[in-house]
């Protein structure tokens, strides 16, 4: 087998193994948060409440309720780090049309999802955060709504995701030509949406932790992968045989599922879960293509403005730097796996 063949067997192992493994919590999480509510026969809202906390405020977070709700049976899940509660909300009036918000969002930049399920099956969601803790309750969403709402999801998640955006950045590296570059792009989307529609609808269960370590893992043989193209070429050597395409693929397959973890915090709205997967896959692809047009006007104008030794300098800089924030995130998620 040749050296390229075992490399690519020993990490598809890898990445197998990882997926096989326990999930489990790290003591101290990264910083994160999710709020959900659930209507019950008597017409109140069990609501469960998950927040990590951030450096400023560790541990304040509590639901808001708007005049005239109130929070009942309230039960403090104990935890190591950051806050757990589970209780009843009651309006006498109904929901539709109070707010609903997190207190302790301020001095923190956590987004917190917040999902209220009705007993129609229709779904809300919305995103809450320093800027906007608070939305108004309204009554059955239309489709165009429901469209926009994970559209703007979509966007807003692949905006923070670092490792997607990183991912996407060395495909981009490793594509010669701007052809070469649409079909990468292509090609991690077609990869990611497969994975994204079979978790998000049930056929694909994979536990969250292993799969954000091997999505580490896959930045880190990209990153592999660049340095080693980048020091063939130093050398006047031929580079290796394979594709961008292939790797977009690939590790597409891989990052839908993350994807697809991130949407299971919002839940999909009955009745609506087609437009609702199309609207988050959109918003990704949107915040995608928009974070590639990016990274090709500023090499545009690195052409243009910069001399060859400096671009040659960057050139070997940034999968370097690609795969120091890739091992790190590895490193990171293994702990977690193992605390």
């Amino acid at each position: 087998m040749s050296r390229a063949g075992r490399f690519v067997t020993t990490a598809a192992l890898a990445i197998l193994g990882l997926l096989r493994a326990p999930a489990r919590v790290s003591a101290h999480p990264m910083e994160f948060g999710v709020m959900s509510l659930d209507e019950q026969r008597d017409g109140r809202f069990e609501f469960e409440l998950r927040f990590s906390g951030g450096e400023d405020a560790p541990t304040a977070a509590a639901p808001w309720l708007d005049a005239g709700c109130i929070a009942e049976d309230v039960i403090d899940v104990p935890l190591d780090w950051g806050v757990h509660l589970r209780g009843m909300i009651r309006c006498p009036r109904g929901l539709v049309g109070k707010r609903i918000g997190v207190v302790g969002l301020s001095g923190t930049e956590i987004e917190v999802p917040l999902t209220v399920r009705f007993r129609s099956g229709d779904v809300q969601t919305a995103l809450l955060d320093g800027d906007a803790s608070r939305c108004r309750i309204r009554a059955r969403a239309s489709r165009v709504e429901v469209l926009r709402d994970y559209v703007t999801l979509g966007v807003e998640h692949i905006a923070g995701g670092v490792d997607h955006l990183l991912l996407v950045l060395g495909l981009v590296l490793a594509s010669k030509r701007a052809r070469d570059v649409a079909i990468t792009v292509t090609s991690f989307t077609l990869g990611h949406s497969i994975t994204l529609a079979l978790a998000s609808l049930g056929f694909v269960h994979v536990p969250g932790p292993p799969v954000e370590a091997c999505i580490a893992l896959s930045l880190v043989i990209l990153a592999i992968a660049l340095v080693r193209a980048d020091d063939a070429a130093a050398h006047g050597r031929a580079p290796s045989s394979a594709r961008p395409w292939f790797l977009a693929v690939v590790f597409g397959l891989l990052h839908g599922l993350g994807f697809a973890g991130a949407l299971s915090q919002i839940g999909l709205p009955h009745g609506a879960i087609g437009i609702a997967l199309f609207g988050f896959n959109l918003g990704v692809e949107l915040g995608q293509l928009a974070f590639v047009a990016c990274v090709l006007t500023l090499a545009a104008l690195a052409r243009r403005t910069l001399p060859e030794l400096a671009r040659r300098s960057i050139g070997r800089a940034v999968p370097q730097l690609v795969g120091a924030l890739s091992t790190f995130f590895l490193l990171d998620r293994l702990m977690a796996l193992g605390s």
